[in-house]
């Protein structure tokens, strides 16, 4: 997943969380949209939205969603561990449905909550430039493909009839120049 890793969002590392910034028309309406909704937040009294840049420490498990390339109703989940030791606490709170609930935003981390013998886990959603990220983009050939294969039938019953078009067509158009060589033969003969 190194590969895949440049491309999300947020990058985990020894002293931290990393958000990239993202660039260009839909990761701008996404900053003015969570701009807007803090502010409206915090005219209305709700606390504002979780922001990844105040968070401190390094959180022990980072969850990613990211919508694909090749086809937009699938979404690419990464997990990544902080260290091995991880899987049994992140097992635990995903099973747990009051906390698998926390899980709306495109990024969730896995924080600690309490110190000493209160020590627990819990999970935490934020928005990254909007609702949704997308990693990469497929060239208009690679959705062009991918739309034929998801919809073999449709292109059937379009080709089937144009096939039968161009059939039709290629017959008069031979029907007439066999015409014109029979004609052409009778105007030798006489």
């Amino acid at each position: 997943f190194q590969s895949l890793d440049n491309m999300m969002p947020v990058a985990m590392g020894a002293s931290g969380i990393q958000v990239k910034s993202a660039f260009g028309f839909q990761a701008t309406i996404g900053r003015v949209q969570n701009l807007v909704l803090d502010k409206w937040n915090s005219l209305i009294g709700k606390p504002p939205i979780n922001d990844l840049s105040r968070v401190t420490g390094v959180p022990d498990v980072l969850v990613q969603e990211a919508l694909s390339p090749a086809s937009p109703d699938r979404t690419i989940v990464m997990i990544a561990l902080r260290q091995d030791s991880s899987v049994d606490p992140f097992a635990s709170v995903f099973l747990d449905r009051s906390q698998t609930r926390d899980m709306t935003g495109p990024v969730s981390l896995l924080i600690r909550s309490g110190l000493g013998s209160g020590l627990g886990y819990r999970l935490q959603s934020y928005p990254v430039a909007g609702e949704r990220y997308h990693i990469g983009e497929a060239t208009p050939y690679v959705r062009l493909r991918i739309w034929f294969g998801e919809s073999y039938l449709l292109l059937l019953f379009a080709v089937t009839p144009l096939t039968l078009l161009v059939a039709l067509w290629t017959y008069g158009w031979m029907a007439r120049r066999a015409h014109e060589r029979l004609k052409l033969g009778d105007s030798f003969k006489g």
